[in-house]
């Protein structure tokens, strides 16, 4: 009777933590799922925190540095980032957000876009860099701080601009027609705060050259 009590407890004690270790597996699980569906980004577009990006240093909203020619960057990326660089405080063409982006493909030698695609469209999981082209439809993003709650929308319904830099999900764009203010200026978006809209990047391509969307 002792032996068989003995067993019983040992297989009881086999059995329950067997049941623990497959509880710890199915938690595991779901908190990785839950992880998963909530870091994706809308359209599934993730900035790349582990990129080098052009030095923050002497960036402001109307002041920012050129992109360094020697860090690797496509060519033609840089052309694109470094003419919006050239003409931050000034109004490209009309001023509207669609006219920079075109003005700065052309100008870099790259395909002028077709309507409201850029160049090649970048799938999940490549690297955004500085000279890519960011196509927002009714895009919102919620900033929640202790004290203060701001909404802001890039889009309505369209919104262009072109990447200058990617930082630990944080994106700093060129833009122009923000809040009717036709200048080039830029902006830091922290990508974690999207709560809705469509998102399409796009990589410049020479001219000349096929493939696009």
């Amino acid at each position: 009777m002792i032996r068989k009590r003995a067993l019983l407890r040992t297989s009881g004690a086999t059995t329950s933590l067997a049941l623990i270790f497959l509880l710890l597996i199915l938690f595991q699980f779901d908190v990785c799922a839950v992880s998963a569906r909530h870091s994706q980004q809308p359209n599934n577009q993730a900035p790349d925190p582990t990129m080098n990006q052009p030095s923050a240093g002497g960036l402001d909203k109307w002041h920012a540095p050129p992109v360094p020619t020697n860090w690797g960057f496509p060519e033609l990326n840089v052309r694109v980032a470094n003419f919006a660089v050239d003409h931050l405080t000034k109004k490209v063409g009309n001023g509207e957000c669609w006219t920079l982006a075109k003005q700065a493909l052309v100008a870099a030698g790259a395909q002028s876009p077709s309507g409201y695609v850029f160049g090649r469209e970048l799938p999940y999981g490549e690297p955004w860099l500085p000279g890519d082209i960011l196509q927002f439809t009714k895009c919102q993003f919620v900033d929640v701080q202790p004290n203060h709650r701001s909404t802001t929308t890039l889009g309505t319904p369209n919104h262009t601009a072109i990447v200058y830099s990617v930082s630990n999900g944080n994106v700093v764009i060129l833009q122009q027609n923000v809040n009717n203010d036709k200048h080039v200026q830029t902006q830091t978006l922290h990508f974690s705060n999207m709560v809705s809209g469509n998102l399409i990047v796009y990589r410049p391509m020479v001219a000349g050259s096929s493939g696009g969307h």
